[in-house]
């Protein structure tokens, strides 16, 4: 069963306050009005009560009958009885009675000598009264339709613009990021609405540059992917002519294909790191000198020319607060970069806050040097980019700085840095 709207229930909430707000009123005029009516026939009574008792014959007893009053007093051992008005009614008695088609207000009251009927045609009062009575139910239709439609604009204006984002909401297609949503209201004039339509096109657009991202990352990465792979193809179809080629040879093809094993299973490493969820996890201490001494070992055992890394360990330690396998990914994508891209030696100075690798090749392109620090933007993926690229994700990651400088001459230098008194 689908549950209410919250338009359904703001009319609900408002017809019902409504309802018995008019309710209330109605019951309040309604016993003020009888109230004011029995006090004021009191009034009389109590004054022409007064002026027939003086005037009446209380020793024999007197009834006077005219068009709208009917008087009578009776002594105490006569038996001359009452006008047929008050027959059957016995002393004390105060109340409404009908007789010929007319309404009276009947006191029959006991005096010290005698018994006093009094009967006075309130007709008149009954009839406005019955005539005050319509009126009021009436005003209180009257109300209670004015209530029923203010409780629909109300909730109708309540409900208006969060019926407008839910519906902007369900017209979002996942997996369809940025014009899809162009369209996507924030220009609320209630606060609480626009705040909460910011926050959700914030989210919005962080969802987006998170899918732009690693649909970028994989197409980069099927893209490199490729380079490896055919070098894997093309060794083994070089040990797959085993009678034409020398134990030598086939060596060389078995190092080929190491070297491409390993260099894609760091890509994979760093890919798959990059898409966790980091929720949880807490970065401690990383000696930053470490990782560079691993990443050259790791290097230098995959076949790469680490003896062009020029590094020299700094005096003192060199900490970062930071995931060490993170860190080692971007130190070993920097320099093996710069390793591949280059003939020449590779530079690598630590020095606290900040790492930086620099080499004296041709410098690095506007297309690569793009990618530097701007991994939310959308760009194809270009030979030799993917390490970059995966550099610039794991310093958001670790929310470290990137800079990239071009030398004097020749060569690129990229630096990382890092907070210092975050340690």
């Amino acid at each position: 069963m689908k549950p209410p709207s919250i338009r359904q229930r703001i009319f609900r909430g408002v017809a019902v306050v409504s309802l018995l707000t008019t309710a209330l009123m109605y019951l309040a005029t309604f016993v003020a009005y009888e109230d004011m009516e029995a006090a004021m026939l009191n009034l009389i009574f109590a004054e022409e009560e007064a002026f027939f008792l003086s005037h009446l014959d209380r020793r024999n007893g007197e009834a006077i009958v005219t068009d709208n009053l009917v008087v009578a007093y009776i002594p105490p051992d006569s038996t001359q009885a009452p006008p047929s008005l008050f027959s059957g009614l016995a002393s004390p008695y105060r109340g409404e009675l009908h007789h010929a088609g007319r309404t009276y207000m009947v006191h029959v009251e006991r005096i010290e000598d005698g018994t006093l009927y009094l009967a006075k045609d309130i007709t008149p009062f009954e009839r406005r009264e019955w005539l005050f009575r319509g009126m009021l139910a009436a005003i209180a239709l009257a109300a209670i339709a004015f209530a029923l439609l203010l409780a629909r604009l109300t909730a109708q204006r309540i409900a208006q613009p969060m019926s407008r984002l839910a519906t902007a909401v369900r017209s979002l297609v996942p997996g369809r990021p940025g014009p899809a949503r162009d369209g996507f209201p924030t220009d609320f004039r209630e606060a609480e609405m626009q705040d909460i339509a910011l926050a959700f096109d914030r989210y919005l657009d962080e969802l987006d540059r998170l899918m732009q991202r690693e649909r970028r990352l994989l197409g980069m990465a099927s893209h490199e992917f490729r380079t490896p792979v055919a070098v894997i193809a093309g060794a083994l179809d070089v040990i797959e002519r085993n009678g034409e080629t020398d134990d030598a040879v086939r060596r060389r093809a078995l190092a080929r294909i190491r070297l491409a094993a390993d260099e894609m299973r760091s890509q994979i490493d760093a890919i798959l790191a990059l898409s966790r969820t980091p929720a949880g996890s807490v970065p401690g201490r990383t000696d930053m000198a470490e990782i560079v001494d691993s990443v050259i070992g790791d290097l230098a055992a995959a076949g790469l020319p680490a003896g062009r890394i020029g590094w020299s360990p700094p005096a003192a330690p060199v900490e970062a607060l930071a995931d060490p396998v993170l860190a080692k990914m971007l130190v070993r994508n920097l320099v093996h970069n710069a390793l591949q891209h280059t003939g020449g030696e590779v530079a690598i100075e630590l020095e606290q806050g900040s790492l930086a690798v620099s080499d004296c090749g041709p410098g690095l392109p506007d297309s690569f040097r793009s990618l530097l620090g701007s991994a939310g933007k959308s760009q194809s993926p270009q030979d030799g980019a993917l390490g970059l690229y995966l550099v610039t994700l794991i310093a958001e990651r670790l929310g470290w700085r990137l800079n990239a400088s071009q030398a004097e001459q020749d060569g690129t230098a990229v630096t990382v840095s890092w907070k210092i008194d975050a340690l």
